[in-house]
């Protein structure tokens, strides 16, 4: 899951590169919330 949630993140950090990036629950939700609505999924998320 955590790679899944900070793969967009790692492909841009030379971009970012310098800025500080929050990950709050709105960026978890946008960036797992299609895995968390699928229940066979669901079950691996703690």
């Amino acid at each position: 899951m955590l790679e899944r949630l900070l793969d967009k993140l790692s492909f841009d950090a030379p971009q970012i590169d310098g800025t500080t990036v929050v990950i709050d629950a709105a960026y978890v939700d946008a960036e797992l919330g299609e895995l968390a609505d699928n229940p066979d999924l669901s079950r691996y998320i703690l």
